[in-house]
């Protein structure tokens, strides 16, 4: 076992994993490893129905844990939402979503991590100042900076850092665009609302409306893509 950032290399029979080694560090889009069917309880493909038997054997899906036979669960796919360090055994459904997911993890989180810069404004709708958001490399914080051309503010508000696990609701604004053949909407800022990191009884309300629209589009279409994860990652583990 080795242990890097918060996180430590383990071996089952699912595969690789750089697995968390307490919750503390562990990412607010991860998913829940699950427990396989065992081989007594699956007498046929869960597919297709064909019989399992010495010569068409018994496949687990890494991601539902179903039994599969080698034609409906042949697929390598990468399994980041499980800390999987390699492409792992998926079935066909599981397979088209984690596919989905690879470009979030490609893409959209290397965006969110760039960062966006947006004029912020209290529950009071008072502007608070202009600053730069992005996703923490650990993906559990979006983090603040004060944009250099304010520092010379001596008033410079306290803005609580937003711990992702602790979002309540984000309700999308949206900006009107002219597209070649008609309208388009797109996003250009937001109101979030979250609990604080030290006292969960205590509830922040900020609007975030972006300095530039023409930037800041795939920051806010890529959070938009995360809270969708971060959504289903807390169905998921209410159902465990």
């Amino acid at each position: 076992m080795s242990l890097q950032n918060g996180k430590k290399l383990s071996r089952s029979a699912s595969g690789l994993r750089m697995i968390p080694i307490s919750d503390k560090f562990a990412s607010p889009f991860a998913l829940l490893e699950p427990l396989w069917i065992p081989d007594s309880e699956c007498d046929s493909c869960r597919s297709c129905s064909t019989t399992f038997d010495f010569l068409n054997r018994r496949h687990h899906c890494r991601r539902c844990g179903l039994c599969f036979c080698q034609s409906c669960c042949h697929y390598q796919i990468q399994l980041h939402r499980m800390y999987f360090v390699d492409p792992v055994r998926q079935c066909y459904d599981c397979a088209i979503m984690s596919k989905s997911e690879c470009d979030f993890y490609e893409k959209s989180l290397l965006a969110l991590m760039k960062g966006i810069s947006v004029e912020v404004f209290d529950d009071d709708d008072k502007k608070l100042g202009e600053f730069s958001y992005q996703l923490s490399a650990d993906q559990r914080y979006l983090k603040y900076k004060q944009i250099e051309s304010l520092k010379s503010n001596n008033n410079f508000p306290l803005i609580p850092t937003i711990l992702v696990t602790n979002i309540i609701a984000v309700q999308f604004s949206l900006q009107t665009e002219d597209g070649e053949n008609h309208r388009n909407k797109s996003p250009n800022g937001f109101v979030i609302k979250f609990k604080d990191e030290n006292d969960a009884g205590i509830t922040h309300r900020l609007r975030m409306l972006s300095i530039d629209s023409r930037t800041s589009k795939t920051w806010l279409t890529s959070f938009q893509k995360a809270l969708k994860l971060l959504y289903e990652t807390r169905d998921s583990s209410k159902s465990f």
